[in-house]
């Protein structure tokens, strides 16, 4: 769904974010309002082509291995679970159906415009449920909380440095990128790790789940303070 809205505005110059967000269905969705928040809806499409090569990762390498991992006494192929992972399947898709102008001659049609408003509604409500899901089972220890506080803080630290350095050194002198660039980059290594990766964890491994599970929703917490302090204090550009 999110590759037709992507494909099609690359025509325009720019990338059609909207698509791209519903169709996460992970943290960085939350990437997508707070940056529509901060520097407006017009330049959504920054944040938009930081985050296309960060959903391709996630949902065929990333997947493909903790799958792998998940099942090794299984031992599927790396390969084979990367061409049958359907986020793939719809990225190629979303490729070849965007390059031809498909979706372009059907958004006319009112039963294709019906299903596409549904998905999209789908879409919208993916990431709160996730959110339920892992505070349903978060169980907060000082032990527990200490740990994850440390993770996060560590995990933040290593990933704006290696952030900045990228979007100066790579995006912008390199590629010759807007600066803008680097803040949607920035705001990307700012979001917490997948809200799939508790799925991949076993049940009966309780206490790693708990820590996975305190990790992300302390991070999350922290990362929208961090956001707001960086881009109010230290960037304003």
């Amino acid at each position: 769904m999110h590759l037709f809205d992507i494909f099609n505005t690359f025509k325009r110059g720019k990338i059609f974010a909207r698509g791209l967000s519903s169709g996460s269905g992970k943290s960085v969705t939350i990437g997508y309002s707070l940056y529509t928040v901060a520097f407006g809806i017009e330049n959504l499409y920054e944040f938009a082509l930081i985050d296309f090569g960060h959903v391709i990762f996630i949902f065929s390498v990333f997947v493909a291995s903790m799958v792998k991992l998940a099942e090794r006494d299984k031992n599927p192929s790396f390969l084979l679970s990367l061409i049958k992972s359907p986020p793939i399947i719809g990225v190629l898709g979303g490729i070849v159906v965007g390059s031809l102008g498909v979706f372009e001659n059907m958004e006319g049609n009112y039963f294709i415009q019906a299903i596409y408003q549904t998905f999209k509604y789908l879409g919208a409500i993916v990431v709160p449920l996730i959110c339920l899901i892992i505070g349903y089972d978060i169980r907060f220890s000082k032990q527990s909380t200490g740990s994850a506080i440390k993770v996060v803080i560590i995990r933040l630290f290593i990933s704006i440095v290696l952030a900045i350095f990228v979007g100066e050194i790579l995006l912008v002198k390199v590629f010759k990128f807007d600066k803008t660039f680097e803040r949607a980059l920035i705001t990307m290594m700012i979001l917490p790790p997948p809200f799939i990766m508790p799925l991949f964890i076993k049940e009966e491994n309780q206490k790693d789940m708990q820590f996975v599970l305190n990790t992300l929703s302390l991070h999350t917490l922290i990362s929208l303070i961090v956001f707001t302090v960086i881009f109010s204090v230290f960037f304003t550009f």
